[in-house]
C-alpha cells in the first residue's frame, strides 16, 4: 500500500469529500432517527388532498408553507433513503471519512 501525499488530492479530501460525507451522514442519521415520527406525520395527513397547504406559522418569515403532497413525498424519499443506504456496502467508507461529532435531536 502506497502513501499518497498530493496537495491537490489532500485539499479535495479535506474540502470536498469529508464535508460531503458528513452532510450525507447527518441526513442518513437524522432520517433514521426520525423515521417513526415521519411515519406518524404521514399517517396524520391521511385523507387530505396533496394540494392542501399546511400552515406551519412561518409565512411571516417569508417561508412558503408546505403542501400535503410535499410532506408525503419528502417523507417517502427519506424512508427510501434509509432503506437504500442501510444496505449499501459503501456506507462504512462514507462514515469513515467523517471526523466531526454529530448531534442528533
Amino acid at each position: 500500500m502506497a502513501t499518497i501525499s498530493n496537495p491537490i488530492i489532500n485539499r479535495a479530501v479535506s474540502e470536498l469529500m469529508r464535508p460531503t460525507a458528513e452532510q450525507a451522514r447527518a441526513l442518513f442519521v437524522g432520517a433514521t432517527f426520525n423515521r417513526v415520527q415521519l411515519a406518524a406525520l404521514v399517517a396524520s395527513i391521511a385523507g387530505l388532498d396533496d394540494d392542501d397547504i399546511i400552515d406551519d406559522g412561518r409565512a411571516s418569515e417569508g417561508i412558503a408553507p408546505p403542501t400535503v403532497g410535499q410532506i408525503r413525498a419528502a417523507a417517502a424519499l427519506l424512508g427510501s433513503l434509509v432503506d437504500l443506504v442501510t444496505g449499501d456496502p459503501r456506507l462504512p467508507a462514507v462514515l469513515g471519512l467523517c471526523v466531526r461529532t454529530l448531534n442528533v435531536s
